[in-house]
């Protein structure tokens, strides 16, 4: 998406919380050094909620712009590890309740896995700086409580820290990315947790066998790609590319929905067992601040 955008625009490329950091110390009527910002929900949000915290005037013309392009939240996971787990589930389809309370039992056979499996190795992408990560955290805690409509004090309960911090110990310190797991084998990692635009592509050309399968924990959550911008000319000028047939052909090359989000790609399709599901109309995400608040709680689970 980006290298189709370099020919037309200025590009950088960071961290989501890098960017945010930077963005939300930015001083009143200072120059931001960037036009608009194609990110996933809730970051432009975070960045203006912090800002209106320390009593500097907002950012972005919107901190909620519809979405561009959507990806629902997959996991890769290795087939006998899946079977387990739905097992332990009740032989339900797995959800993300389901799949940190695994994690946070320390070892598979606690689960009824193998001995030999060792520890339960889940990852995700860093929910402190990567959005697919902090989306991955809200699903978590969706699926625990059951709603979405969440406040930062429901996250103190003891049931969920319990839940939530047996997830967090159990991904490793700095865990193999999704294509050395689907690479190497279930010896670096069990699962990974992330968007279906990340995952797709890497298990579906994968010449293993077995390989990682594609699943759509319930409940079904989605990250929305987002183009917050200033309100300048520059700004609305990005949001028309972004929205032009060549930035949207651009996003769903790189395994995004778009167009209303149905179709899945034929990655997706050829590496999900029995199908990419649609799409909600929701992406049934907590308000910012709660995830924020999961933000910081990652971090102290993480110490």
């Amino acid at each position: 998406m980006c290298t189709a955008l370099e020919d037309r625009a200025i590009v950088t490329v960071e961290p989501a919380g890098t960017t945010a950091q930077r963005l939300a110390g930015v001083a009143a009527g200072a120059d931001p050094g960037l036009d608009g910002w194609l990110a996933l929900q809730p970051w432009p949000a975070l960045v203006d909620n912090a800002r209106s915290r320390a009593a500097a005037p907002t950012l972005f013309a919107s901190s909620a712009p519809a979405p561009v392009a959507r990806s629902p939240l997959t996991v890769a996971i290795w087939p006998d590890r899946l079977r387990v787990a739905q097992t332990a589930c009740g032989n339900t389809p797995v959800t993300w309740k389901c799949l940190g309370t695994v994690a946070g039992r320390g070892a598979w056979s606690a689960s009824g896995g193998s001995a030999s499996w060792g520890l339960v190795k889940p990852a995700l992408p860093d929910p402190v700086v990567n959005g697919a990560g902090l989306d991955v955290l809200a699903a978590l805690a969706v699926g625990f409580t059951s709603r979405n409509d969440l406040v930062s004090t429901d996250l103190d309960d003891d049931a969920f820290r319990s839940f939530f911090d047996g997830v967090a110990r159990a991904v490793p310190t700095s865990p193999p990315s999704l294509e050395t797991m689907v690479a190497v084998g279930p010896a670096v990692l069990d699962l990974f947790a992330t968007v279906e635009a990340a995952a797709a592509r890497p298990v579906a050309v994968s010449v293993r066998s077995p390989k990682p399968v594609i699943v759509y924990p319930s409940p079904l959550i989605t990250a929305d790609v987002v183009i917050a911008t200033l309100s300048t000319q520059a700004g609305r000028t990005l949001t028309s590319l972004i929205g032009s047939d060549p930035g949207q052909r651009a996003l769903a090359a790189s395994g995004w929905r778009v167009g209303g989000g149905q179709a899945p790609s034929d990655a997706a399709a050829s590496a999900a067992p029995p199908g990419p599901p649609p799409l909600p109309p929701t992406p049934g995400l907590p308000a910012p601040g709660v995830m924020d608040s999961l933000r910081q709680a990652w971090k102290e689970a993480r110490g």
